[in-house]
């Protein structure tokens, strides 16, 4: 829901910095489990030169070319659910595909093909292949329930 808000005001807003480190999950007294989104420290105007990312593997290939968009969100959510899945580093599944070297989720065994599919979509290499919005992915996963 918080990234749907943020792409959907104008012009839209784009976290850039989506990764394991910026999710926590607080302590609150009413018992709520909810995992939280937080660095917006860089919210806008964030380049691959700052050395902000902890990795590199969480930026999307358009972001590394000085281009992004709320896609490039949806890029760095695939890769961080991804990581939150099966507690590895993405950078072990990059594989070379049939046309370009990109993140392969079929064939990680703790990864149901149903959400592989969905992560597949997040982190295709070519923002216009991806999930057209974040409700639009949160509608998929919501699905899986």
């Amino acid at each position: 829901r918080l990234l749907d808000y943020l792409h959907q005001q104008v012009p839209p807003y784009i976290h850039r910095r989506i990764q394991p480190s910026h999710l926590i999950r607080p302590n609150m007294s009413h018992g709520s489990s909810q995992v939280v989104l937080v660095d917006f420290g860089e919210l806008r105007g964030l380049t691959v030169d700052s050395g902000s990312y902890d990795s590199v593997v969480y930026i999307a290939p358009e972001q590394q070319v000085g281009e992004d968009g709320p896609l490039s969100d949806l890029y760095a959510l695939g890769v961080t659910l991804l990581n939150l899945l099966t507690g590895q580093e993405p950078d072990a599944f990059y594989r070379l595909g049939d046309d370009e070297f990109r993140l392969q989720v079929k064939d990680v065994p703790s990864i149901g093909p149903d959400v592989a599919e969905i992560i597949q979509k997040l982190t295709h290499p070519q923002p216009d292949r991806r999930f057209e919005s974040a409700a639009a992915v949160a509608e998929a996963l919501q699905q899986l329930l």
